[in-house]
């Protein structure tokens, strides 16, 4: 299993970077690379489907707001081909040798089937995804992709997509399995979210109007004052290192106390923000 998490993460980040360039940029052989590395993904680990699905829509939407709409098609047929062919062949194999044909997520599945949903639960995995890529991140994330909605509008539909549901199936699938927030199969995107961070405060920090500033500093303050909803002893400094790490350089003696942890590390992050907008 770590073996195929370690390789995630660099076959994950040229996936969205072949999607990114793709999307702006449609050309054959970008086709052809994107669905080579997306049949690597999914052989690798399935829950890869998660990137093929905004893949998808944001293609479909490419195409439709394009005059050379059948060009486009023509494009992506390759990626989609090659994916069809690979991951089809594998389930074939998969499925004569008496193997399930979603590999231990199938049998989980059954047995997360009955689990009953837990909003808070799931709030604290969308807080977490954004607070675990970066504590200062979500708002420059935000506003990158939202300057970007009228001229690279598939652009941000598949990043928009892409984390949604990430979100969503990990904070319900897995998070009704352990029933505690675990950052293993959301750190992927952590790197990607980062990236669009940077950019964004760039833009923020060249023309971006007051009210974000102040939206930079208090968004992440709420986000980590909203993971003390969930019951703290479910926190622990594997799976949520960071606010362990947050909180233990602000007050070290308080490092092993969970709910303190992050309400420690909610006061840290919204200094760190306050300080930065004045800046």
């Amino acid at each position: 299993i770590y073996m195929t998490e370690v390789l995630q993460y660099p076959l994950w980040l040229w996936g969205c970077l072949l999607a990114h360039r793709w999307l702006r940029a449609p050309t054959l052989s970008g086709g052809v690379w994107l669905g080579i590395v997306l049949s690597l993904l999914m052989w690798n680990k399935v829950n890869s489907a998660l990137l093929v699905i905004p893949m998808v829509v944001a293609c479909a939407v490419k195409a439709a707001g394009e005059a050379r709409r059948g060009a486009i098609v023509r494009m992506i047929v390759p990626a989609l081909a090659i994916l069809c062919v690979t991951q089809g062949a594998w389930l074939i194999y998969k499925t004569a040798h008496g193997g399930n044909a979603l590999g231990l997520y199938g049998s989980a599945a059954r047995e997360s089937a009955d689990l009953p949903f837990s909003l808070p639960l799931f709030v604290a995995y969308a807080f977490d995804f954004f607070l675990a890529s970066g504590f200062l991140c979500v708002v420059p994330a935000i506003y990158f992709l939202g300057r970007r909605w009228q001229t690279e509008r598939p652009v941000v539909l598949f990043y928009g997509i892409l984390f949604a549901v990430q979100i969503g199936w990990i904070g319900v699938y897995d998070g009704g399995l352990a029933g505690f927030v675990r950052e293993r199969l959301m750190s992927f995107s952590f790197p990607v979210v980062a990236i669009l961070a940077t950019r964004g405060f760039v833009d923020l920090q060249a023309d971006g109007p007051r009210r974000w500033r102040y939206w930079f500093a208090g968004v992440p303050f709420v986000f980590l004052l909203g993971l003390t909803w969930r019951n703290a002893a479910e926190f622990t400094a594997f799976e949520t290192p960071w606010a362990f790490a947050l909180s233990g350089w602000f007050v070290p003696a308080l490092a092993s106390q969970a709910k303190t942890v992050l309400v420690v590390s909610s006061f840290g992050v919204f200094a760190l923000g306050a300080a930065v907008c004045v800046l």
